[in-house]
C-alpha cells in the first residue's frame, strides 16, 4: 500500500518526503504535502472499508500524530524558516494548517474528505490572494 510508505516515509523524514523535503532540502514542496493529505484520506477509506469504524491502529495513529505536530512546527513558526525555498507567506501557512488540521481530524472520526485536496487548497489560497 503506496499510502502507507508515504506515511513511514514522513515520519522518519526519508525518501523524497514532504518532511524530507522540509527538514533536508529546506524546500516546502506542495506536491508532497497534498500527497500526505491524500495517504491520511486513503488510511481512512480502507479503515472503513475493513468495517474498522472504531478501531484505530494506534502504531499508524502514532505516525500520523507526529507527523501533524511537526509539520505544526514548522508552519506555524514565523522567524525559523525565511529563507527555506517556496516557504509560503504566513497567510497561506495558516490554509496548510487548516487543511491538514481537517485531514488529521476526519481521520481520527473517520470521516471521509471528498473534494480533492488540491481543488480544495488552491481555491483556499486564491481565496486569500484575491483579498
Amino acid at each position: 500500500m503506496k499510502y502507507m510508505k508515504v506515511i513511514e516515509d514522513n515520519d522518519i523524514g526519508d525518501n523524497e518526503s514532504f518532511i524530507y523535503f522540509l527538514h533536508e532540502e529546506w524546500n516546502f514542496r506542495k506536491d508532497k504535502f497534498i500527497e500526505l493529505c491524500e495517504s491520511i484520506i486513503e488510511i481512512t477509506k480502507y479503515d472503513l472499508s475493513q468495517s474498522n469504524i472504531s478501531v484505530i491502529d494506534r502504531h499508524i495513529a502514532s505516525r500520523i500524530s507526529h507527523i501533524h505536530e511537526y509539520i505544526l512546527g514548522i508552519l506555524l513558526c514565523e522567524s525559523l524558516f525565511y529563507d527555506m525555498k517556496s516557504f509560503p507567506t504566513y497567510e497561506d501557512r495558516l490554509e496548510y494548517v487548516a487543511t491538514l488540521n481537517k485531514v488529521v481530524s476526519y481521520y481520527f472520526k473517520g470521516l471521509i474528505i471528498n473534494e480533492s485536496i488540491e481543488d480544495q487548497l488552491d481555491k483556499n489560497l486564491n481565496t486569500f490572494k484575491s483579498k
